[in-house]
């Protein structure tokens, strides 16, 4: 048998010699004779490798978690050692098991195949010397992502560069760019980060978009992932101190975190800035203006809506060619024209019509937008509506969202005041309890800035606001939804007759501005509304009279009535009129001729008991509020008046209205009244009656007629409470007070005299004679553009001083005919400096009279700027 395997080995030895020499003879006897020492080589030689390995692979589980990969050099070296002492491991066992007499051809295959494997070995342990281990992993470039359609357009490209400019300031780290869905927001950053990369001025731009409620830990696992990045650690402190590190890494970054919802803590998250990495700037974006502040952002930049010109151009390329075609151009500019400017809803609808040359299908898009209701046009609802109704959901306090959707009762475009809303929201007891309309309104405008700050509402005039079209679309189309309870005609052209049970299914409801002409016949206790606006009406119908009964907030603006009493359009001439009103506004009714009128026959009894609120604006042929002899307790309850351009109105306060306002009355405006020519009427007023205790604040402004504020004896006490009083603009006016009223004035803090061309005295002499401590609380006193006031009171030729013990504010000017100050050398020890409305009064001051000569240089004087009024 041994013969035969030697002369095996013999003849293969012989075969390959003939192949390829002598040579290969005395290698291949080597496989026999030294087999055993080929495998022990390869076995040291692969436990080399194998420490080489494990070194490695400590090296790489070190490196866990941050920023570094593996080279595909080591990997591939890694995979071939393995490889290969799997090999070797079974070569050794098969040597061991046959320790004993090996057949000579099995010697021969161990000392060949040692051979080769030690090539490989040799092989592996040289490239062991100039493999990397490790590299740092390398972020996908921002180009690469999917590009967002950047509309060039000027407004977008003005906030663009405004942007790019603050990115570039190393002393703003911190940025936010706000605004309201859909507005292109997302757009705009995508755009900054592909400018920035291509600028070269960061050397990493990642972006990182967020959804709803998501925490600290998502938002890092979604940074991480953006940087190519596995954390090592679990908890978000641990995760903070990789990710820090690993954004550290890089000279300069910039972290875009677009559609945050809340505030966050970056350091918590585990982003550097500011001190901590001044080459890593951060910019976010969100719908809340409270979101930039609560971060303390270094900058913000708010995005406008689109240009008319632009929106119709965005449109048209969404909407394709068909909008060029004649019959469906001016339907389409219409079409366009409901989505208000806002770039999401141009984009949806536009591409929801692309291809419809049918003229009807326009016409019912366009329908179905008005209304509301977009439900046949393809994704406005899910993308359109559905984003704008997040931030509705964002709001987290019922008085929020209801307010929201209130706004939507106005019709579109509607400029609504603070006010509007504030007895909107009396009437749904927003409010609770409260102490007076003040507080209720300053109650309604933090619920108001903080729908502005959410970007929902849009800011026009001072405490006026304005819903954008197609949010207020998606207002109507939450509000509609049964639960609840709106109905919402406002604007709507429609003219159907509307059935009694929309008035018992809905708690609000709007017909603003509708094509509505007839309403059903409501019996009585279907209806409880507490606030009713009646717009543009030439009658009151059969319904309206029963809400009139019971409302407590009623506006009536630009109704074309007869020249005749509110109450008897009201059909409330022969009732308690307005038994539950506590808020009247009227405006731009210019037929209306009296609120209120008594003949000796009426049998009206007790009128406007508990109203607290009267507004009288524009109102041309107003006469008065009232006519007749009141009964004892109409507008008994009345706390503020405001009378603003009536220009019919002679008086303000007849004697027989005098009477029954003046217990609780607290604030009287009056302005623009052309034939305005007294304001307070007492007659033969029982004199030992206080009257006017509650009166604070009294204006009379841009009355060019007015030539008497108090006519005929007051009674002593009377206005003892009044704190501001502003007279301007009162050209007739000769004086204002009678010494023997402004007697009672022990808690004045302001008089402002300006703008009155023919005064020539503040208080007249009555024979009262006023002594020194007439003003103890007076804190404000402004004389300015009187020319022809030649004193403030003088009794005979005595001009008087007063001691002004409060007065800290003086200013004067344009007073010329005025040659002393009512004040001494021991008056105002509070005043420290006059000011000046203009720098020409110098002279005239310097010329003015003292009661010594140093009394004028107690006082330091400067030029404030010629403001003519305080307001």
């Amino acid at each position: 048998m041994e013969t035969t395997v030697v002369g095996g080995v013999v003849k293969a030895m012989t075969t390959e010699a003939t192949k390829g020499g002598v040579t290969f003879v005395t290698t291949r006897l080597n496989y026999l004779v030294r087999y055993k020492k080929m495998v022990d080589d390869l076995k040291n030689a692969v436990s080399i490798l194998s420490a080489h390995k494990a070194d490695s692979e400590q090296c790489i589980e070190k490196a866990r978690g941050e920023d570094k990969e593996v080279t595909h050099g080591m990997k591939r070296w890694l995979s071939e050692v393995t490889k290969l002492e799997e090999k070797v491991k079974k070569m050794v066992n098969d040597c061991e098991e046959n320790m004993g007499i090996l057949e000579l051809g099995k010697q021969y295959k161990l000392g060949k195949d040692a051979d080769k494997l030690m090539v490989e070995a040799e092989k592996l342990q040289k490239e062991w010397s100039t493999l990397t281990i490790l590299h740092s992993s390398t972020v996908p470039p921002f180009s690469a992502r999917p590009r967002k359609e950047f509309n060039d357009y000027i407004s977008m490209r003005g906030i663009l560069n405004e942007v790019i400019d603050a990115l570039k300031d190393e002393k703003k780290c911190l940025l936010a760019i706000y605004g309201m869905g859909g507005i292109g927001k997302t757009t705009l950053i995508d755009q900054i980060g592909r400018q920035m990369e291509e600028e070269k001025v960061f050397d990493v731009v990642i972006a990182v978009e967020l959804s709803q409620n998501q925490g600290v830990s998502q938002i890092q696992d979604l940074i991480a992932e953006q940087l190519g990045k596995n954390f090592k650690a679990n908890s978000v402190e641990q995760k903070s101190g990789e990710l820090a590190s690993a954004l550290k890494r890089a000279k300069s970054i910039l972290i875009m975190l677009d559609n945050l919802w809340t505030e966050v803590d970056l350091r918590k998250i585990g982003i550097p800035f500011s001190e901590d990495h001044n080459g890593c700037k951060i910019l976010l974006t969100t719908r809340k203006i409270e979101v930039c502040d609560q971060m303390k952002t270094d900058a913000k930049f708010s995005v406008d809506l689109l240009s008319e010109e632009e929106s119709w151009d965005l449109f048209k390329s969404e909407a394709g060619e068909v909008v060029t075609i004649t019959e469906i151009e001016s339907i389409a500019r219409k079409v366009a024209c409901e989505c208000a400017k806002l770039p999401l809803a141009l984009v949806v609808v536009g591409r929801a019509l692309r291809g419809k040359h049918e003229r009807d299908t326009w016409d019912n898009a366009l329908r179905q937008l008005r209304e509301s209701n977009p439900k046949d046009l393809i994704n406005v609802e899910e993308k359109v509506f559905k984003c704008l109704e997040l931030s509705y959901n964002h709001l987290n306090r019922d008085d929020w969202k209801l307010l929201f959707l209130l706004c939507s009762l106005f019709p579109e475009g509607y400029e609504l005041s603070e006010d509007e809303l504030t007895r909107v929201g009396i009437g749904e007891d927003m409010f609770g309890k409260f102490n007076n309309l003040e507080e209720a309104r300053g109650n309604m405008h933090m619920l108001v800035l903080k729908l502005i700050d959410s970007c929902l509402l849009l800011t026009k005039k001072v405490k006026t606001i304005k819903m954008h079209d197609v949010v207020r679309d998606v207002a109507i189309y939450i509000a509609s939804r049964h639960e609840n309870g709106f109905f919402i005609e406002s604007g709507s052209r429609t003219n159907e007759l509307l059935g009694e049970e929309v008035f018992k299914q809905f708690k609000r409801i709007s017909l603003m501005n509708s094509g509505i002409s007839e309403l059903p016949t409501i019996r009585k206790g279907r209806v409880d509304k507490k606030n009713l606006h009646i717009k543009g009406a030439d009658h009151i119908a059969s319904w309206v009279r029963l809400l009139l009964r019971e409302v407590e907030d009623l506006c009536v603006d630009n109704c074309f009535w007869n020249a005749a009493p509110l109450l008897e359009f009201a059909g409330l001439e022969t009732l308690t009129g307005f038994s539950n009103l506590k808020i009247l506004r009227i405006s731009n009714c210019q037929r209306i001729a009296y609120l209120i009128r008594r003949m000796a026959n009426s049998a009206l009894e007790d009128a406007f008991v508990k109203l607290e609120e009267l507004y009288l604006t524009n109102l041309d042929n107003l006469n008065g509020v009232s006519e007749g002899t009141l009964k004892e307790l109409t507008f008994g309850n009345t706390r503020k008046i405001h009378i603003t351009a009536c220009k019919g109105m002679f008086s303000v306060m007849p004697y027989s209205l005098l009477i029954r306002m003046h217990h609780n009355l607290e604030e009287l405006r009056v302005r623009d009244c052309e034939e305005l020519r007294g304001v307070f009427y007492f007659l033969s007023y029982e004199t030992s009656v206080v009257m006017f205790d509650h009166l604070k604040d009294l204006y009379l402004l841009d009355l060019p007629k007015l030539c008497d504020v108090f006519h005929d004896q007051v009674p002593k006490g009377s206005f003892r409470n009044l704190k501001d009083v502003h007279i301007q603009g009162c050209n007739e006016l000769k004086y204002i007070f009678p010494a023997s009223v402004i007697n009672g004035f022990q808690c004045l803090e302001k008089l402002v005299v300006s703008d009155n061309a023919n005064m020539e005295e503040v208080i007249s002499d009555d024979s009262f004679i006023l002594d020194e401590n007439a003003f103890p609380k007076l804190i404000v006193l402004m004389l300015a553009y009187v020319p022809k006031l030649t004193h403030f009171y003088k009794v005979e030729t005595e001009i008087k001083i007063f001691s002004w013990p409060s007065l800290k504010n003086l200013k004067l000017g344009v007073c010329k005919g005025l040659k002393m100050l009512p004040i001494g050398s021991d008056s105002a020890p509070q005043l420290k400096k006059i000011e000046l409305v203009e720098q020409s009064d110098r002279d005239w001051y310097t010329g003015l009279v003292w009661d010594n000569a140093t009394t004028s240089k107690c006082f330091e004087t400067l030029v404030s700027g010629s403001e003519r009024r305080f307001r």
